[in-house]
């Protein structure tokens, strides 16, 4: 089973890996396509504006040649910070080239070179954050003298500020100041007048073509220093620089990266540029988390049904078959020397011709046949306990008493090995039990006590409830080689080649709701058993005894546990995503899938009860419509369409009370059924005080109480009782389920 459970694991893990590697190569194939059409679109954009600025402030110093240089830098900077917002500042680039003269006639015309393209005059241009922000040309409110100073204060690169508080007129996105940093300056009206902006995160483009200033990330990604070879990473179509119009695209085919480009001819003077070298893998994967989350969850959910219905059908089955087998070999075992000897003397009997000798021979075969009897009668009574169908014949009766009967029959036997037994009580030995089923017990603790027992040793055998006023305790010491940790693994289970004494022996203290044992002492072993001294059917009622195998009795409970683990991790989920909605208004894909795995384990529970003719159809549809709950708040997440989302958290709840109490009804029947009413009516107690303090919470969510009991307060109390509920189920999974 260990090895199914790994394999199904590692099958799960490598499609989780393969499913992964699917999804992302595909999202990331998409977000390459997705930067190159935005590039190309906004190179398309980008070329209409600038194609735009031969119209804007024309009479600005930075006008020439029919465009406004200062408006398409300041254009140029937007798109180029903006890309690198999108997808990363490694390599955004945004450049205006010049094209160089026009050479050669009709078919042999081409463009002789590019060069990138300087203002007439050095502009300054605003924040990149947003397309509206002031541009300003000195030369277009300062006089020579004044230009003069202020190119030189750019050309030593000192004491230039990043930030301005000024005074003067707008007009559209130029701002002429007729204050700035101390200085004044003549200014004509134009536009409207304002009296207090600030100027900041500029840039300043010399006539020279030199840049300083940038914003934040910016700084990396500011190419316009370089040669203008440096963004010619591809040669240049003549005939494509002649046309007017027109668009050449290109990128590449890496996972990794995106180096996509446009090129957009402006008009017949000018060339757009339009690049970024993006990374794609990471920030793909970044994005993906929530969807890999799922699909763990997805994975897990699966591997769950797998291991726990699928993998527990598996186990049932081996073990079904190794449990026949290992009967079969000890039936063999077992009767194998009874019917070698009648045999032998059956045909002994044939030849011999004294009738005494006849007699003697048929006085062994008897014996023989008596033994093989007992071991039939054991092999039956034993398959009758582990099927939880044995009859106990209940009376009240003194255990000492009994085990001075039953050492009786065995002083024969231990003289002849010259041991002694001593038998001693203390307290009372009454008790109200199976008086055949106690006999054995003493029996076959004698019985392995004299045969493994040292010659002229004592065997001691103590009866004894002092310690416990409940139980009765019984020990049988002696002394001789101890037990190995290898055989006290083996010798309690039955068919294991030691007998089926001492599983007997296991499954006779079980139905007397008792334990069995053994430890080595220093000169030898002692066994104990302890059982209880009133049955826990009462004296008057049960004639049958408790039953512990359900499996194999009136219903299965095989799937409880399953139930009980998925309940307690959709309690908790739930809890954690309802604290961050109702808190936060936030719904994390994180606790969601936590919350999926949850219902889906807690489904293949349900299933595996249904499906023994333990679940009910009601418990059934409750589970379904909860895991349903949970697959529509994950679409909610992913689509943003979240209708109805302030109905399925209290739907939600609704329906874990129902599952609740649902199941817990269930395993309260399960200790109804083996005749156990005592721990059946305590269960039931339990549910009903599970279903009430499940049921606070939701009451403050409907009568909108969150405000005076704050809901982590709730989600403590509901997390605890949703544990106590599934270590309920737990426990009666474990105290009925097969013994093995």
């Amino acid at each position: 089973m260990k090895k199914y459970n790994r394999n199904i694991a590692i099958v799960l893990f490598l499609f989780f890996v393969a499913g992964s590697a699917i999804i992302t190569v595909y999202q990331a194939d998409s977000y390459r396509s997705r930067i190159h059409d935005d590039v190309v679109r906004s190179a398309e954009n980008l070329a209409g504006e600038i194609r735009a600025a031969r119209y804007v402030q024309t009479d600005s110093k930075a006008y020439e040649d029919d465009v406004n240089a200062a408006q398409a830098l300041a254009l140029l900077r937007y798109y180029r910070y903006q890309m690198g917002e999108k997808y990363g500042f490694d390599k955004p680039t945004a450049a205006l080239y010049e094209k160089g003269k026009v050479k050669g006639k009709r078919k042999e015309k081409y463009v002789d070179g590019l060069s990138l393209f300087e203002p007439p005059v050095t502009v300054i241009v605003g924040s990149p954050l947003y397309r509206n922000s002031k541009i300003m040309v000195p030369a277009d409110f300062m006089d020579s003298e004044q230009l003069a100073g202020f190119e030189k204060k750019l050309k030593s690169g000192k004491d230039i500020p990043s930030y301005f508080e000024m005074s003067g007129y707008q007009d559209g996105r130029f701002f002429y100041p007729y204050e700035l940093d101390g200085e004044k300056y003549s200014v004509r009206p134009r536009g409207k007048k304002v009296r207090d902006a600030s100027f900041q995160d500029f840039q300043m483009i010399t006539s020279k073509g030199k840049v300083l200033g940038t914003y934040g990330r910016e700084t990396n990604s500011v190419k316009d220093k370089e040669e203008p070879s440096e963004y010619r990473v591809f040669d240049i179509p003549d005939e494509f620089l002649m046309n007017n119009r027109g668009t050449e695209t290109g990128e590449n085919e890496d996972l990794f990266r995106c180096n996509t480009y446009a090129m957009e001819n402006v008009d017949e003077r000018f060339l757009l540029y339009l690049g970024i070298d993006a990374p794609v893998l990471v920030p793909v994967m970044k994005n993906m988390i929530p969807v890999y989350i799922t699909l763990f969850a997805v994975i897990l959910a699966i591997g769950a049904i797998l291991i726990f219905s699928v993998g527990r059908s598996l186990e049932e089955n081996f073990e079904s078959e190794k449990r026949r087998r290992l009967m079969i070999d000890a039936v063999a075992h077992e009767l194998k020397t009874p019917l070698s000897i009648i045999r032998n003397y059956g045909e002994i009997m044939i030849e011999e011709g004294d009738d005494e000798k006849k007699k003697e021979y048929a006085g062994v075969i008897v014996d023989e046949s008596e033994e093989m009897n007992r071991d039939i009668v054991s092999l039956i009574e034993l398959s009758k306990m582990e099927a939880g169908t044995y009859p106990l014949e209940l009376s009240e009766f003194s255990v000492e008493r009994l085990a001075d009967s039953v050492t009786e029959q065995y002083r024969t036997l231990a003289e002849n090995k010259n041991i002694t037994i001593r038998l001693s009580a203390s307290g009372d030995s009454m008790i109200y039990a199976d008086r055949k089923l106690v006999s054995y017990i003493i029996s076959n603790y004698l019985s392995n006590a004299v045969r493994h027992a040292e010659e002229g040793s004592e065997i001691d055998i103590s009866i004894d409830n002092t310690d416990m006023k409940d139980m009765i305790e019984i020990k049988v010491a002696n002394k001789g080689r101890n037990i190995s940790e290898e055989e006290g693994a083996k010798i309690w289970e039955s068919y294991t080649g030691s007998g089926m004494g001492l599983a007997i022996v296991k499954n006779a203290c079980a139905l007397h709701e008792g334990t069995c044992g053994f430890s080595n002492e220093d000169d030898g072993v002692v066994f104990t058993a302890a059982l209880r001294k009133k049955n826990a059917e009462g004296r008057a009622k049960a004639r049958t005894g408790r039953v512990l195998n359900i499996r194999s009795g009136s219903a299965d409970i095989s799937g409880l546990d399953t139930a009980a683990y998925g309940f307690l991790i959709s309690a908790f989920g739930y809890v954690i995503g309802s604290m961050a909605y109702f808190e936060y208004g936030f719904i994390s894909p994180i606790v969601l899938s936590v919350l999926m795995v949850g219902c889906v384990v807690l489904l293949a529970g349900v299933l595996n009860l249904r499906k023994k003719g333990f679940g009910t159809n009601f418990l059934f549809a409750c589970s379904v419509l909860l895991a349903v709950s949970v697959g529509w708040m994950l679409l909610q997440r992913y689509t943003g369409n979240y209708i109805w989302a302030s109905v399925l958290p209290l739907l939600m709840m609704v329906l874990l009370i129902l599952i609740s109490c649902s199941v817990s009804t269930l395993a309260a029947d399960v200790p109804e059924q083996a005749g156990d009413t005592r721990r059946a009516t305590n269960y039931r107690r339990r549910r009903n005080f599970a279903a009430v303090m499940m049921a606070v919470p939701l009451i403050t969510l409907i009568c909108d109480l969150q405000n005076v009991i704050p809901w982590g307060v709730f989600g403590g109390i509901w997390v605890g009782i949703s544990a106590f509920v599934s270590l309920n189920w737990i426990g009666i999974y474990r105290l009925y389920r097969e013994q093995k």
